[in-house]
């Protein structure tokens, strides 16, 4: 049966075509290999992004041990949203675009990568008002010494506004992903990440031309980087590059798109969160100890983060393909991938 036949596509739509393949790939290609060569960019992305944390935190030294102890505090709530959007949330995205397209729905697939920014928008949001109106008391609370609280105010300042940037490139990463698609979405985290670590170090120690913002300079970079990456990835997907047409999608939008992603991802983000709290918990016991436990610690749950990758890497993968099969009523070949 043609690809056209399989997934309902007009002749001559080389984008849809192209995605169609991938799909049918997801649906019948060899499990093993398939799922390692998805993976594989996953990894090497996830692991530039995770060395790009190690290396915040070495830009922090280079500030003395208060921006340590203070980017510490900040951390659990940084991760949070780097965990929520690249994988709770991000994660339901893409399970619920492909399981879209496992079923041949290229219409609902459109509508749920709209629902998807959306409901990144509004996450982001969130966080940005929390952190407004309760971050420098959360931090106080954490301990550490006031000036260590200063610090991470000063950190959350740019990065919680700014976070906008990061929740749409990982969820439009996450629609690309839904496709089939790993090495789009993986090269452009792969450059940002890469991008964002000379803009961190450069904006917050002054490098060139840059000035030196100090601490506020590192989620500056940061945030910069992903904002120039959501813009390509929307417009990449917008452009209609990976398949999916937008024409009606938001006439089609409805309660129904929001509880398709959110059902699975409102359970993901409560894994999530519980990790988050254990992280909370710990700096809370350590920050009693002052700057130089609080410091240390903060450097040594950023190894803890180079774990991420493999994890993704292969979750990710995993996700598309599961998802695509569920979508096809294909359960037998859903779990065997599993």
């Amino acid at each position: 049966m043609s690809i056209e036949a399989v997934s309902g596509i007009a002749p001559g739509d080389a984008a849809s075509r192209l995605r169609a393949a991938r799909t049918r790939a997801l649906l019948e290609a060899p499990i093993g290999s398939t799922l390692a060569k998805l993976a594989a960019p996953n990894v090497l992305a996830m692991f530039v992004q995770a060395v790009q944390s190690v290396a915040e935190a070495y830009f922090a030294s280079l500030m003395g041990l208060t921006a340590l102890a203070g980017l510490a505090l900040v951390f659990p709530l940084v991760m949070l949203t780097q965990m929520l959007s690249a994988g709770a949330i991000g994660g339901a995205v893409s399970a619920s675009i492909s399981r879209a397209l496992g079923a041949r729905d290229a219409n609902r697939a459109a509508t749920l990568a709209l629902t998807g920014w959306i409901i990144a928008s509004g996450f982001a949001l969130f966080l940005a008002i929390v952190v407004a109106l309760f971050g420098a008391t959360i931090f106080d609370a954490l301990g550490g010494g006031s000036q260590a609280v200063d610090m991470a105010n000063r950190y959350a300042i740019v990065f919680f506004p700014g976070c906008l940037a990061i929740w749409l490139c990982h969820t439009s990463l996450s629609i690309i992903r839904g496709t089939g698609d790993m090495q789009t979405p993986s090269l452009l985290l792969l450059v940002v990440s890469t991008v964002s670590v000379p803009l961190s170090g450069g904006f917050a120690l002054g490098w060139g031309p840059l000035p030196a913002l100090g601490m506020a300079g590192l989620p500056l970079g940061l945030v910069l980087a992903y904002g120039v990456g959501a813009l390509v990835a929307v417009g990449y997907i917008a452009s209609g590059s990976v398949g999916l047409v937008f024409k009606t999608a938001m006439s089609r939008l409805g309660m129904d798109m929001f509880r398709d992603i959110l059902r699975v991802g409102a359970m993901a983000s409560v894994n999530t969160a519980l990790t988050v709290l254990t992280v909370v918990l710990m700096v809370s016991m350590v920050g009693r100890y002052g700057e130089a436990a609080l410091a240390g610690y903060g450097l040594g749950a950023r190894l803890e983060f180079l774990m991420i990758p493999v994890i993704f890497g292969i979750g990710a993968a995993m996700t598309a393909m599961v998802g695509a099969n569920i979508g096809a009523g294909n359960r037998a070949r859903a779990l065997r991938v599993a």
